[in-house]
């Protein structure tokens, strides 16, 4: 018997250009999916057989777009995704029923199903699975995960953008006994793991789209309109992948070459 889960699709009238991409490689590696699934946008209906449109009208932050949808949602645990989570290896509901259930059982908030970031301490005798501390950075993410609703529900303040979510709802987390749990990482980077939900990490960028999703969409045969939002430049790649682990020197030199772009 399947498990009480919904799977929620977050996103917003302006990014209904990655719908296309988005579904496609949803049905495309997830074939029969059988839990409902629930796409939360404000007026635009998302015409894709077995997507639950939830219209939130005049309601329009993001926090509070996703609790008028989880609020339309029966289902007590959700799989939460944003529109540019595009899959990139099938997906095996054993495996996700295998994490719902895990949730349920250890009374969990939720259980991240990529590593971004992965957990930082062990968790009984799961071998795959850890904890992911209160104190660390992140301990909320909006990355693709189980979550009880309830919980998630609780976390929702009025008025806050997902950014803020992840920054201040991590800070909230300390307050509750809950655990935090994750997948552990055993690979470089998200694209080349097999996670219980593998998706390129992601497909677009403060508003622009990655040339990693590019090329994915080239490799499966999606068009996707570039007219709409521009294509990240080889530098702005660069700088993305590499900025954070180079020495300071690099990241001033860096800075100096993207100030004057």
């Amino acid at each position: 018997m399947k498990s009480n889960l919904a799977i929620v699709v977050q996103s917003c009238d302006k990014y209904d250009d990655l719908w296309n991409g988005f579904y496609t490689l949803f049905f495309r590696y997830w074939k029969n999916c059988s839990y409902p699934i629930y796409h939360i946008t404000e007026t635009k209906t998302c015409s894709y057989p077995g997507v639950i449109t939830i219209n939130t009208q005049n309601v329009t932050t993001w926090s509070d777009m996703l609790k008028y949808g989880l609020e339309k949602i029966k289902e007590d645990y959700v799989l939460y995704l944003l529109e540019d989570y595009f899959l990139i290896k099938p997906i095996d509901e054993t495996r996700i029923e295998k994490a719902v259930e895990i949730v349920k059982k250890e009374n969990a908030a939720c259980l991240r199903l990529v590593p971004v970031p992965g957990p930082d301490r062990d968790f009984k005798d799961y071998t795959d699975i850890g904890e992911i501390s209160k104190n660390s950075a992140y301990s909320l993410s909006t990355q693709a995960s189980i979550w009880n609703k309830n919980i998630l529900e609780n976390f929702i303040l009025k008025g806050e953008t997902g950014w803020q979510f992840e920054n201040q709802g991590s800070q909230r987390a300390k307050n509750i006994s809950e655990v935090f749990l994750g997948i552990k990482s055993h690979s470089k980077t998200v694209e080349t793991g097999n996670y219980p939900y593998t998706y390129c990490c992601t497909a677009v960028y403060k508003g622009k789209w990655m040339r990693e999703a590019i090329d994915l969409c080239k490799k499966e045969n999606i068009t996707i309109n570039t007219t709409i939002r521009p294509i990240e430049t080889r530098f702005e790649n660069f700088y993305r992948h590499n900025y954070s682990k180079s020495p300071q020197i690099i990241k001033q030199i860096l800075d100096i070459v993207k100030s004057k772009l």
